[in-house]
């Protein structure tokens, strides 16, 4: 399914337009950092359209031009970043090739808790404040795809799991269970997504789930 068919499944605030130029994306790409940035700092019913263009360096009318609100421009900012957490979970996963399933494991839980998804702040504040049907065509994609790639580490790892079960459904399990922790750490324990034993009990738990007593 393409992006643009994705987009006609779901509701909530759109942005006007897409960039048709270099300098167009550039200024798009300044107004979703200063969002960010913004975002980081408080809560979305702190930040104006007029404070998001102060901080872009860029004219709230060209703002306008691609954001009718505020609300478009925060969904578009959790589209980036869902966009990023399918980077950032196929890097990991082509950094757990060869490892053992214990250190893949590892790789694994700290793919869910990457920077690269955004600080604790960040992540809490578009957790709590964009409602999920805003998002609902973008994350089935995303979802899909991380659990292509969480079921394609198992069956290279077939010899070290050594365990019945469907393997597709083990791969949703996983991929489910270790994200309902992380989005409860993201709302109530943020402190969690930097600690490093955090990350250790995530990765012992997928680890002992797939291993054979």
């Amino acid at each position: 399914m393409t992006g643009a068919r994705r987009e006609e499944k779901q509701s909530g605030p759109r942005r006007r337009r897409r960039p048709a130029r270099r300098s167009g994306e550039q200024i798009v790409a300044a107004i979703l950092d200063g969002a960010e940035q913004l975002l980081e700092a408080g809560a979305v019913e702190q930040i104006t359209t007029n404070r998001i263009a102060a901080l872009a360096g860029v004219s709230v009318g060209s703002l306008y031009q691609y954001f009718p609100n505020k609300e478009a421009i925060v969904r578009e900012l959790a589209l980036r970043l869902d966009r990023r957490a399918l980077e950032t979970a196929g890097a990991h996963v082509e950094a757990a090739a060869g490892r053992s399933l214990e250190e893949a494991a590892r790789i694994t839980a700290r793919a869910l808790l990457a920077r690269e998804l955004g600080s604790p702040r960040l992540r809490r504040a578009l957790q709590l404040d964009v409602p999920g049907r805003w998002l609902e065509g973008a994350n089935a994609a995303t979802d899909d795809a991380i659990g292509a790639l969480i079921a394609g580490v198992l069956a290279e790892r077939e010899a070290e799991i050594r365990r019945e079960g469907d393997r597709e459904r083990m791969a949703f399990i996983i991929q489910h269970a270790l994200e309902g922790v992380a989005e409860a750490a993201v709302a109530r324990r943020p402190a969690y997504l930097e600690d490093d034993a955090f990350a250790e009990e995530l990765a012992q738990l997928l680890f002992r789930f797939l291993r054979r007593e």
